[in-house]
C-alpha cells in the first residue's frame, strides 16, 4: 500500500515537472523571440529542456536508493537538491507567467465585448509580451540563486553568536560573590593502576583497582 502511494506521488511530481517544462519553454521562446542569433535562441530554449528533463531522468533513476537501508549517497543528495531547486524555480516562473497570461485573457475578453467591430478577425487573446517573460526570469532567479548559495556555501558558513545567559537558581555561594571575575574550576584526581612491566607477569598480575577522589569545587580569584 505504501509503495503504491509512493509511486502515485512520484508520477504526479513527474507530470507536474513536465507540464512546467512545457510552460517555461514557451516563456523562454517569447523572451528570445527578438534575438538576432538563431543559434543562441536554440541554445537557451533547447539547453533548458536538456538540463531540466535530464535532471528529472537522473532523479527518477536514483529514487530506488532513497528507500535502501544505507540511505542516499552524496551523489543522490546533490541530484535531489538540484531537482528541487529547478522545480521551485519553474513554479515561480510559471506563476509570474500565468499572471501575465490571465491579464491577456481578461484584456481580450473586455476588448471583444467593448469593441466588437475592431476585434473582428483578431485572436481573442493578444500575443504574450516580452516584458512578462523578462519579469518571470528576474523573479525566478532569486530563489534559484538562494538555493545554489545554500548548497555550495551556505551550509558551511557557520557563525558563532555570543549570548549572555541568566540563571535564577544558582547556588547562594555564587550569588554572594562580589565580582564576576571569580572563576569556578573542577578538580578530580583519579588513581590508575601501574602498567604491567613485563608481559610474562600478565597472568600473575593482580586485579587492577582504581580509586578516585570525588570531584571538588574550588573558587579562585584571578591575580591572587
Amino acid at each position: 500500500m505504501l509503495r503504491e502511494g509512493f509511486i502515485k506521488v512520484l508520477l504526479i511530481v513527474i507530470a507536474i515537472s513536465l507540464l512546467l517544462d512545457w510552460y517555461v519553454y514557451n516563456g523562454l521562446k517569447t523572451l528570445t523571440r527578438s534575438w538576432k542569433s538563431h543559434r543562441l535562441r536554440q541554445l537557451v530554449t533547447r539547453g533548458y529542456l536538456f538540463v531540466s528533463v535530464g535532471l528529472l531522468a537522473t532523479f527518477i533513476t536514483g529514487v530506488p536508493s532513497f528507500r535502501t537501508a544505507m540511505g542516499m549517497t552524496p551523489w543522490h543528495e546533490w541530484v535531489l537538491s538540484l531537482f528541487l531547486t529547478i522545480l521551485i524555480t519553474k513554479i515561480i516562473f510559471a506563476i509570474v507567467l500565468s499572471l501575465g497570461d490571465l491579464g491577456r485573457l481578461f484584456y481580450g475578453i473586455i476588448h471583444k465585448i467593448a469593441r466588437p467591430e475592431n476585434s473582428a478577425g483578431q485572436p481573442l487573446v493578444p500575443s504574450r509580451r516580452r516584458f512578462i517573460s523578462e519579469a518571470a526570469v528576474l523573479i525566478a532567479s532569486v530563489p534559484f540563486t538562494g538555493f545554489l548559495y545554500a548548497m555550495l556555501k551556505g551550509k558551511y558558513d557557520y557563525r558563532v553568536h555570543k549570548q549572555t545567559l541568566y540563571f535564577a537558581d544558582l547556588p547562594q555561594l555564587l550569588m554572594d560573590l562580589p565580582s564576576p571575575s571569580y572563576q569556578i574550576s573542577t578538580r578530580a584526581v583519579l588513581t590508575m593502576p601501574q602498567p604491567c612491566r613485563e608481559a610474562s607477569n600478565w597472568p600473575k598480575r593482580k586485579k587492577a583497582t582504581s580509586s578516585s577522589s570525588p570531584a571538588t569545587w574550588s573558587i579562585t580569584q584571578p591575580g591572587r
